[in-house]
């Protein structure tokens, strides 16, 4: 399919919304400043109960309504994509709003690269702007703030229509990928999310992050690297159900998962190792260590928490010749993680660490943490590869 490039870039920002009309209204009132004259702005009403459209529409009469009737999930998405004339699909969540410039930012960027499928921006959060939403990865788009090519998201099928909610950026991500697309990270580019609490529960979540990752991985994963990997899944979703008290839901996703599982096996459309690599951010983590190399060289290395993609930044830090002394986390309730050493906070002067890394590849969680390592640790060489900040991550692609 023939893609768009030069001046010529159109973008159609694409929100699905239920039940959340004040903060559409407080999103749209924001937006409709901000978009070009030849863009558009379509809202897919996931079948509301506060009756969002028939409220808001004749105050913004630039928006395109879609009234889906009935909660299609993520898959209302995809029904934007197909209605959308713009070259660009911006998605967006109904309590976030780009940075002023970030759409021109965007608009420009598809414009100068014919071969760029997506681009996953920096989520800042809205009520406190020097921390970020907590997901993604470099090469993985966080929904509430992304753009992708309108002829790449069609040509690999949109978002799975099996997973309501969550994940399914992961889903999308890894068929680009495989497909031969390529998604750059943009720290320079940025979305405020407000982050409304209404329709968020954390069992509800819980059930779903865990059936929907392990599905991603069990279609995706690289053959040798499958196991390992849904074993990595089940470990971190019991560890965010164990803090959000949700261990109800980890349950009834995993069973879920098994359930499906073995009712009808995953069809398997597995990423080359290269393409995973990628993905995870590895490329721009390895270039940083390697620019670093002369002020970490001979120093001990101490991983702060086990965040998302945790065990692939210590095999990083282990082939690049890092002595790692362990995982660092307070009041740990077992001695090794994946075969590494866990060890209490406590333990890092005895250990004799001098180098505290963030244990996770999203770059916004990496950068907040970072920054809360230099706070605490004024003694320590504080070395985050990953983070929004990094130049590696202000401008560079992923490939």
């Amino acid at each position: 399919m023939p893609v768009a490039t030069g001046s010529d870039i159109r973008l159609s920002v694409v929100i699905p919304t239920r039940d959340r009309c004040d903060e559409l209204a407080a999103t749209l009132a924001e937006l409709v400043g901000q978009v070009g004259c030849d863009d558009e702005i379509i809202v897919i009403d996931n079948g509301s109960a506060d009756q969002a459209p028939a409220r808001l529409a004749s105050r913004f009469d630039q928006v395109r309504w879609i009234e889906l009737g009935a909660n299609m999930g993520c898959a209302a998405r995809n029904v934007g994509a197909v209605a959308a004339g713009g070259d660009v699909l911006v998605m967006m969540d109904d309590d976030s709003i780009p940075v002023p410039g970030t759409l021109d930012g965007l608009r420009e960027a598809f414009a100068n690269d014919a071969d760029l499928a997506a681009i996953a921006c920096r989520i800042r959060l809205a009520d406190d702007p020097e921390r970020h939403d907590a997901g993604g990865l470099a090469g993985v788009i966080v929904n509430c703030g992304a753009a992708i090519r309108r002829a790449a998201f069609l040509d690999v099928g949109g978002y799975p229509i099996d997973f309501d909610y969550y994940a399914e950026e992961y889903d999308l991500c890894c068929r680009l990928w495989r497909a031969g697309w390529r998604i750059a990270p943009r720290g320079d580019l940025v979305f405020l999310h407000r982050r409304s609490p209404r329709n968020r529960d954390a069992n509800r979540m819980l059930a779903r992050l865990v059936r929907n990752n392990l599905t991603v991985w069990s279609r995706y994963a690289p053959e040798s690297m499958r196991q390992r990997m849904m074993i990595e899944t089940v470990d971190r979703y019991q560890m965010v159900a164990r803090r959000e008290d949700a261990d109800a839901g980890f349950r009834e996703g995993l069973t879920q998962w098994q359930a499906e599982a073995a009712r009808r096996p995953p069809a398997r459309t597995p990423l080359t190792e290269a393409q995973l690599d990628t993905m995870f951010g590895l490329p721009i983590v390895r270039r940083s260590l390697a620019r670093e190399r002369d002020a970490w060289r001979g120093r001990r290395f101490g991983v702060w928490t086990r965040g998302k993609g945790c065990p692939q930044l210590l095999d990083a830090l282990r082939a690049a010749g890092a002595d790692v002394a362990g995982v660092y986390e307070p009041k740990p309730a077992a001695s090794t993680w994946l075969g590494w050493p866990l060890r209490d906070a406590t333990s890092l002067h005895n250990d004799e660490v001098s180098v505290l890394v963030p244990g996770t590849l999203s770059p916004g969680a990496a950068e907040d943490l970072g920054r809360e390592l230099t706070g605490r640790f004024p003694d320590h060489q504080i070395l985050s590869p990953i983070g929004w900040s990094s130049s590696l991550c202000a401008t560079a692609t992923a490939a």
